[in-house]
């Protein structure tokens, strides 16, 4: 599965990236809403969303995902509280949303899970 992660924490993409490579999927790495809008027109099957980016708010590349028309999975990533977050990341677009930190074994289930594997 192809997995666009649009983050700019280098710790965090290497991370993702360790993630990726054992459960054999492809990782395509936006670090700006930018080129997060840009990276997700290549249609991935899934996209990890930080809730921010140097140039903005990632929920921003979410609303432009959805008005493009592009319905494959968003799900937003961040460190911040869930109470108040979750409503807006689902009225952005996001179809999840998911606390960081996040270990090894709970990624890997939790990307499993999206992929029916």
């Amino acid at each position: 599965m192809r997995i666009l992660y649009i983050e700019d924490d280098p710790i965090s993409i290497r991370v993702m990236q360790r993630i990726t490579n054992y459960l054999a999927d492809e990782l395509l790495i936006a670090s700006t809403v930018a080129d997060g809008i840009i990276m997700a027109m290549n249609k991935p099957d899934l996209v990890l969303l930080d809730l921010n980016l140097p140039d903005g708010k990632g929920l921003d590349v979410a609303r432009r995902i959805r008005e493009l028309g592009y319905m494959f999975p968003v799900v937003a990533l961040t460190a911040g509280n869930i109470g108040s977050d979750y409503q807006r990341c689902l009225d952005a677009g996001c179809n999840d949303y998911v606390v960081k930190p996040v270990n090894f074994p709970q990624m890997c289930a939790y990307l499993n899970k999206w992929f029916g594997r």
